[in-house]
């Protein structure tokens, strides 16, 4: 009994279903179910005391991968809540619709930035444009000193796990930076995946973290010589379909990060500002591109489907999710 019910955590988990997951594990560690061997069939022996903390390499990674998902699901939550008010948040700047907003941490002299705004399309194009990562050169900021260089997926996982390098320009005599991101789209869409949410909103949250290793494990391809790799302590896309939740249509989106560029001899504060716009004109550009994508190489990928559009384009049709005025509607 013991091994099928942590098998439906792991389950759940590899089809995409991280909060499920996580309650699950909740509700198992409550009742005091422990993974160990005794729960499954481990191909070595276990610890005599402790079961839990077998030594085989399959325990382990077991213990690993709810660790992994416990942790994945306390962000969405942690995002999920920061969105609901502007306490601790300071003004930066409110224009074309776009809210910037920052927060400090102590200890910290980098700020935590907040980007946020409706976006007059539907969900599918929004994440079609941001999916479409050998496309981002179409409206990404970039300027011939400044911006965006290149971007790859160097990893395509599963159907919401993914890995994205992406090199950028710098003026002289700054070196070129790159950062490698994991990428991974959590449902809280679908009533079940937010059951225990108070508020009942329902939204799809991307989580985007730097990282060294592919999600399978491997090494992830260090960067170019003379390239100095960013970090990415915190990151995420919080897309909120208006006509889902009671309101008209469109989706409100919200873009959370906080980012380490390695410019350790420039002052923090100049890094602080020119995040905070960079930021806004990330958004300003995604926003713009999501709203004429009718006709274009995205419309075109998205007909064609693929595993990552058919998984939306199911789920959609599964919580009965339309929206009136989108340009590319789910078949």
């Amino acid at each position: 009994m013991m091994a099928d019910q942590y098998t439906d955590v792991f389950q759940l988990h590899n089809t995409e279903k991280t909060m499920q997951a996580a309650r699950l594990h909740e509700r198992l560690a409550s009742d005091g179910v422990r993974l160990g061997c005794y729960s499954h069939n481990c191909p070595a022996p276990c610890h005599p005391v402790h079961p839990s903390q077998c030594y085989s390499s399959t325990c382990r990674a077991r213990r690993a991968a709810l660790s992994k998902i416990a942790e994945q699901a306390a962000m969405v939550r942690s995002l999920r809540e920061e969105l609901k008010s502007t306490d601790g948040w300071e003004l930066h700047r409110e224009s074309s619709g776009i809210r910037t907003l920052s927060r400090r941490t102590v200890g910290d002299s980098h700020v935590m930035i907040r980007v946020e705004g409706h976006v007059d399309a539907p969900l599918l194009n929004i994440l079609s444009v941001f999916y479409e990562v050998d496309l981002w050169r179409l409206w990404v900021p970039s300027i011939p000193i400044m911006g965006l260089r290149s971007a790859e997926m160097v990893e395509d996982f599963s159907t919401t796990r993914f890995t994205v390098q992406m090199t950028v320009n710098t003026p002289w005599p700054i070196a070129t930076r790159d950062m490698m991101i994991h990428v991974q789209g959590v449902d809280c869409m679908d009533p079940a995946e937010t059951a225990d949410e108070p508020d009942g909103k329902r939204q799809i949250v991307v989580l985007l973290t730097s990282t060294d290793t592919l999600w399978g494990g491997d090494p992830a391809p260090p960067p170019d010589e003379s390239v100095v790799r960013m970090g990415l302590s915190v990151g995420a896309l919080i897309l909120t379909p208006e006509s889902i939740n009671g309101g008209d249509t469109g989706t409100h989106l919200a873009i959370i990060s906080k980012i380490d560029p390695k410019l350790d001899y420039i002052p923090t504060s100049l890094i602080n500002l020119a995040s905070k716009y960079m930021c806004w004109l990330f958004f300003d550009r995604l926003k713009k591109q999501a709203k004429i994508i009718k006709g274009t190489e995205y419309e075109a990928r998205v007909e064609a489907g693929g595993r990552f559009y058919t998984y939306l384009k199911e789920k959609m049709t599964a919580i009965n999710y339309t929206e009136p005025r989108s340009d590319v509607v789910p078949s």
